[in-house]
Formats: structure tokens, sequence, C-alpha cells
């Protein structure tokens, strides 16, 4: 049973090999300026590499690779691909990415990956960027309080809306039981009824 379940878990990490690392080193930016990631990925020593390839890990369950920027090792061109929503730059000397002005969206886990010639393996390598003090992370914070405040008011409002309503009912209860009065005392008379066996009286309510 265990080793069934070993090889289940194997298949599904090989399914998504887009998955970010969660223990990827950090990067830290603040919004507005460059923020520069570093690629770890660890080249063998004597391999020529083809191409040095920037992706995004997108936040989708699937964790798919979202394809910036490539460099051809061979003839040291450089390439952005067609979905890139923002320019990023590769430095001239080394395989950092380099993202100018950065945003909240940029924020998120980078992959760096070495393409090995055949008879080779290819190299990767992780790394989280976090980009704070922005204006949208400041909104943000202030919709989730001012959703919080609105929570609670309409919720103090249904709980003195109950009140109200247990209070009218109770003053309802008590007018009737008042329009009804307390019951009357019958006076109870004494009718003296002659007979030929003897006076007789009856109680008679009045």
């Amino acid at each position: 049973m265990c080793t069934m379940l070993s090889a289940i878990l194997l298949l599904a990490l090989a399914a998504f090999p887009g998955h970010a690392d969660c223990s990827a080193p950090a990067a830290d930016s603040t919004c507005g300026e460059k923020a520069v990631l570093r690629c770890g990925a660890p080249a063998e020593p004597g391999v020529q590499y083809r191409h040095l390839t920037w992706y995004k890990i997108t936040d989708d369950p699937q964790s798919s690779r979202k394809g910036l920027i490539s460099r051809n090792l061979w003839s040291n061109s450089t390439k952005t691909y067609s979905q890139l929503e923002r320019p990023v730059f590769l430095r001239e000397d080394s395989s950092d990415l380099v993202i100018f002005n950065t945003t909240a969206q940029d924020s998120g886990h980078y992959c760096c990956l070495l393409s090995a010639p055949v008879g080779h393996k290819n190299q990767e390598a992780f790394i989280r960027l976090k980009v704070s003090g922005c204006l949208e992370e400041q909104a943000g914070s202030e919709g989730l309080w001012l959703e919080i405040i609105l929570f609670l008011a309409v919720a103090l409002s249904l709980v003195i809306c109950f009140i109200c309503w247990v209070c009218l009912r109770n003053l309802s209860v008590l007018r009737e039981s008042r329009k009804q009065g307390p019951s009357e005392k019958k006076n109870l008379r004494l009718i003296y009824s002659p007979s030929s066996k003897g006076p007789s009286y009856q109680h008679v309510c009045v």
C-alpha cells in the first residue's frame, strides 16, 4: 500500500514540472523600483548550454510556466516571448533577470532554465519575488477593512431589529391581556322557593 502511494506521488510530481519550490530563495523589491533576480541554476563544468530562459510560474492549479525572455548562449542573441505583458531584460554579463518599475503583479515565483545539449541534463532553479509598498496593496487593505465594518454594521442592525421585534411583540401581548380585564366576581343571592316539603333555597348568580 505504501509503495503504491509513493508511486502515485512521484507520478503527480512528474506531471507538474512547473510547480514552484516552496523553499525557493526570495528577492525583495519596493514598488516602482528595480528588481534583480539571480539565476541559481547549477551549471556543469565543461557543458556548453544552448539557451538560458526565464519563466514566471502562473497562479493556476497547474502552476504552468509563462515564458519571459530567452538568450541563445551560442550566438548571444536574446528574444522575448510574444505573451510578455511588460518588458524584462537580461544582464549582459550574467544570467540575472532585471525588472524595472516593479508592480504588485510582478510578485510571484520565477524559474531560470539552462537548456543543455543532447546527452546532458537541463538545470533549473526557482526564485520568489516579493514586491511591497504598492498602492494596490494599500487599497486592498482598506477595502478589506471596509468590508469588515460593513458586515459588522449589518449584523448590528439585524440584532437591533430583532430586539425591537421582541419588544413590540411583548407590548402587543400585554395590551391584549389588559383589554380582556380580570374575571368579574359573581354575586350570589339566595332565592326563597316555598314548597310543600318545606322552604328551600337556591344560589343564583347575578
